[in-house]
């Protein structure tokens, strides 16, 4: 058989109230029958209701201990009951002052307890501002100071940019398309005939700087002493570095020779720029790996670059950028994506373009090379360009130059400053024009100077930090500014100074009216009067 369930634990009691106290109904209620309203009264003692609840003391043997225990829970109830009087006082109170600021808005102000508590927060907020504000300053002053400073030291280490000397040798300003030759090679290329006509021309020339003026009708105008020299009939072609000097100023050339001199006054422009940027004819691979295309230009489309095709004379390292071709392909909506680059940086081929500084090696002949230098660095015997078997000149050669030893300490120089000039800076100061050195290591030599003196420098400072004799960074005074409110207070007195001065003036104006009148009405009552009597 089953018995009973067990219901353990605390259980809710029966009946109305439930053995609970403190629930709404009759069980416990303690203070007040149930359904008696609530009413401000003073109970001596506090009253359990039925049930465990309230009146749970702890236990002990020892009856002084727990005469202690009662006193401590009869005390608890008590200080309960204070509490809940004084938050019924408090709410009160409370109740009065937001009746008293609803009637008066500005009842607070009214208190002595405003006005020193006022004046308290007050004084701790200017003295958390003066703090601050002071604080602020010094951080300020240093931070622009540590700025100025870092920027002068910076200034210090890299050299002002007051000569471009890089530009001078890291760039080289050339026209592909124009021959260049050096000045001597053109002086002795001329005739004496044409070395008279040139100085001729020379001596026409005014202190100024202005050509006095020459016929067009006497001739083709002189040739540049950095361009290459041509003829009445024929256009000499020169060649420089790797090519053989001239033999001859005059060579048996047809007029419509490819020429990299300028046009003759007899022909032109077009025709002598047509042959030059014309490409050479296709040349099969031969025993070098060299080829030249020679692609048709597509109708309505871009002229085709048909480039030197050579085989790599040397190989990339694999970490290296090298020659590295980059993929596109168009998706369905014509549109470009980028889809790769080649995994090797070594190309199937090394292509050079036709013309290189306004010579079109695709249409050079056999003997224009000189076949010392071909044999020396083992270039292509006809265009000039590195195979597999080029090779540079070892040190161990004999040079017709002197190498320079970078080993050795730098030879002070006097250096010459050349000020670039012309018409796109004419109305610029020679201080602020370009200026070229012609001497290489005279930026190195200033460079290292400026290090050196760098160095004794920070040397030195450091002495005087270890000696403590170092002068201290000071702090710039800081201009005091006038306030923006003070400036509109005060504005705004003035202007209500002006407006009571005018409102003054005007009412003296009024009074001194009205007496006026005043005085007028008597006068002419006075004479009416007198003549009343006179009749």
């Amino acid at each position: 058989m089953r018995g009973p369930a067990f219901r353990g634990g605390r259980g809710r009691g029966r009946g109305r109230g439930r053995g609970r106290g403190g629930r709404g109904g009759r069980g416990g209620s303690g203070i007040a029958p149930r359904g008696t309203p609530a009413v401000e009264f003073v109970q001596t003692l506090f009253k359990g209701g039925r049930g465990r609840g309230g009146h749970r003391v702890k236990k002990s043997n020892n009856a002084r201990i727990q005469a202690l225990y009662h006193r401590k829970h009869a005390l608890k109830q008590q200080y309960k009951q204070l509490a809940s009087l004084q938050r019924d006082s408090l709410d009160e109170l409370g109740n009065k002052s937001l009746k008293s600021l609803a009637d008066d808005p500005d009842y607070h102000t009214k208190l002595p307890e405003f006005d020193e508590t006022k004046e308290a927060l007050q004084a701790l907020y200017m003295k958390v501002h003066d703090r601050l504000e002071s604080e602020r300053r010094v951080k300020a002053d240093h931070l622009r100071e540590q700025f100025e400073q870092n920027t002068d030291f910076t200034n210090k280490q890299h050299e002002p940019i007051g000569t471009p000397f890089y530009a001078g040798f890291l760039e080289v300003a050339t026209d592909p398309y124009v021959a260049e030759v050096t000045p001597a090679e053109w002086w002795r290329s001329l005739s004496p005939q044409e070395r008279e006509i040139w100085l001729t021309d020379e001596a026409r020339f005014t202190k100024g700087g202005k050509f006095t003026g020459k016929s067009s009708k006497r001739g083709p105008k002189n040739a540049s002493p950095t361009k290459s020299k041509d003829d009445d009939d024929t256009v000499v072609r020169k060649k420089t570095s790797l090519y053989q000097p001239a033999p001859q100023l005059q060579p048996d050339l047809p007029i419509d020779d490819p020429s990299m001199a300028p046009t003759p006054a007899e022909g032109s422009d077009g025709e002598v720029d047509g042959e030059l940027h014309s490409d050479g004819d296709e040349q099969p691979a031969d025993s070098f790996g060299v080829y030249l295309p020679k692609k048709p230009t597509p109708r309505n489309g871009d002229q085709p670059q048909n480039r030197f095709a050579v085989e790599p004379h040397f190989n990339f390292e694999d970490d290296e950028i090298g020659v590295r071709e980059h993929h596109l392909k168009r998706n369905n909506k014509n549109e470009l994506s980028y889809s790769g680059m080649d995994p090797t940086p070594n190309p199937k081929k090394f292509h050079y373009d036709q013309v290189a500084r306004a010579l079109n090696s695709a249409k050079n002949k056999a003997e224009d090379l000189d076949q010392d230098l071909v044999s020396k660095f083992k270039v292509h015997p006809q265009y000039g360009l590195a195979t597999k078997a080029s090779i540079n000149p070892d040190w161990r050669d004999e040079l017709s130059f002197q190498r320079t030893d970078w080993s050795l300490p730098l030879v002070e120089s006097e250096s010459i400053v050349f000020i670039e000039d012309g018409p796109h800076n004419t109305y610029i100061e020679d201080h602020n024009k370009p200026a070229w050195h012609n001497s290489r290591s005279n930026w190195i030599m200033r460079t290292n100077h400026a290090f050196e003196d760098e160095t004794t420098a920070d040397r030195l400072t450091k002495a005087l930090e270890e000696l403590d004799a170092r002068e201290k960074m000071g702090i710039k005074p800081k201009v005091p500014q006038i306030d923006m409110d003070l400036l509109d207070a005060v504005a705004t007195e003035a202007k209500k100074s002006k407006e009571a001065e005018e409102a003054k003036e005007a009412k003296e104006l009024k009074h001194l009216n009205a007496l006026c009148l005043m005085t007028r009405r008597r006068t002419q009552a006075t004479l009416a009067t007198k003549l009343l009597t006179v009749k």
